[in-house]
């Protein structure tokens, strides 16, 4: 630990884009007993356009810890994280239909239709998906075709809902208008 009232020289041993990563370094020093600091970690944070102007966040030692601390960066800790098991063998997880890998997405919401919807209604409105696409692959399952289609049936009705209700609505005001005026 290193006193309060002595004069320390830093060494900056790390640059990071996030704060979240420097701090992973400063955690794996400190585990192996290094004075480790994080600097400017919120200046970039707050407006990631500061970072390159202060050099991104860093984590800093002091000098007499530097060559140790290069030593631990350079270590290799992969084989750390191997003998863990990937996935918990106890949970059915879905795999794709074409490769078998359980490396998949799933969609939950059509984005493009989603935007569409917003563009032409003016107002979001999810289109909820069950597509899923896998990683290694690049196998993508869905809905049928015709589900689609229903989507852009939904849009279609949709849209002449609102312009019809907006046409009704501007021809009740102009009637009433017409109406009340002598």
């Amino acid at each position: 630990m290193i006193e309060p009232s002595t004069k320390v020289d830093f060494v900056t041993v790390g640059w990071h884009n996030n704060s979240w990563s420097a701090w992973m370094l400063r955690n794996k020093l400190a585990e192996e007993g290094i004075d480790a600091f994080v600097q400017d970690e919120f200046a970039p944070t707050a407006n990631w356009l500061y970072g390159r102007a202060i050099g991104f966040v860093k984590v800093e030692v002091p000098y007499k810890q530097m060559e140790l601390a290069h030593k631990v960066i350079a270590r290799d800790d992969s084989q750390v994280f191997s003998s863990l098991p990937k996935r918990d063998p106890d949970v059915d997880e879905p795999t794709c239909s074409s490769c078998g890998s359980s490396e998949i997405y799933k969609e939950w919401v059509n984005v493009r239709m989603f935007f569409l919807v917003l563009m032409i209604l003016g107002m979001p409105i999810p289109f909820f998906s069950s597509a899923t696409e896998c990683f290694d692959c690049g196998h993508r399952s869905g809905p049928p075709t015709s589900f689609r289609c229903h989507g852009l049936w939904l849009l279609f009705i949709a849209t002449f809902v609102v312009f019809a209700y907006g046409f009704i609505l501007s021809f009740g005001v102009s009637w009433l208008h017409l109406a009340t005026t002598p």
